[in-house]
């Protein structure tokens, strides 16, 4: 464009041009538009990456909330999930609440954050007598991340202190207001206790306490009983 300009601004025939000149002319015009051209370029390959980037986080949403819809309609025997706030339609915050032993919890939570980016706007754990936990947690639901780190929600430390018969003992017990009531003795510490104590040091739980034994329970359900002024116990 630029070439034909000079022809007719200076009455030139393309006879009396020499090739240089052509040459010269040419290369002047690629060093005004190749800047602009490149700059084009770059624009729009900025644009598709936008929107392939864009299209990739809401396919990713998209299975987020779908697994969250299966998640809420299959609840399970032993826990419920619920969507408990949505936004444009959109669930934004989700609940999990139920009773298990720990490792079914450790189990579920795993799997969740394989599926969807959570951050804990609440949490609330009880342990049971039985060993179980109760547990009642509300989720914000956030936007999907590639390479999430797993979050540990659990209450206690997963891995389970190894029960050793020798360090325990029943030193007395005793029944007052229709509860019984036991001196306990773990190592070097000695605990009062009744149904329903836990006893963070050894990771166990007091399921029943009676006039003539103890019964504990481990993490994983184990009941463990220990006879009243004997070393150690029996495995149920």
């Amino acid at each position: 464009m630029f070439l034909s300009r000079y022809i007719q601004q200076n009455n030139v025939s393309l006879g009396s041009i020499s090739g240089t000149s052509v040459v010269l002319l040419l290369f002047f015009q690629m060093a005004v538009w190749y800047p602009l051209l490149s700059e084009a370029h770059e624009a729009r390959a900025q644009q598709w990456q936008l929107e392939a980037r864009s299209k990739a986080q809401w396919k990713a949403l998209e299975q987020q909330l779908k697994w969250l819809d299966q998640q809420s309609a299959l609840s399970k025997d032993w826990a419920t999930f619920t969507v408990t706030q949505r936004k444009d339609n959109l669930p934004t915050q989700w609940q999990i609440e139920g009773r298990a032993p720990l490792s079914k919890w450790h189990t579920v939570f795993e799997q969740t954050q394989n599926h969807i980016a959570l951050a804990v706007m609440s949490s609330y754990w009880k342990r049971e007598n039985n060993g179980d936990w109760f547990g009642r947690h509300v989720f914000d639901i956030e936007a999907p991340q590639i390479n999430r780190i797993y979050k540990n929600w659990l209450p206690t430390k997963r891995k389970m202190v190894p029960f050793v018969e020798k360090d325990w003992r029943v030193l007395s017990t005793m029944q007052a207001n229709n509860a019984a009531f036991a001196l306990l003795k773990y190592k070097n510490d000695v605990f009062q206790v009744q149904a329903g104590s836990w006893l963070p040091s050894a990771d166990l739980t007091v399921s029943s306490v009676s006039l003539n034994q103890v019964t504990l329970m481990t993490k994983d359900g184990a009941a463990v009983t220990l006879p009243i002024n004997k070393v150690g116990g029996n495995h149920d």
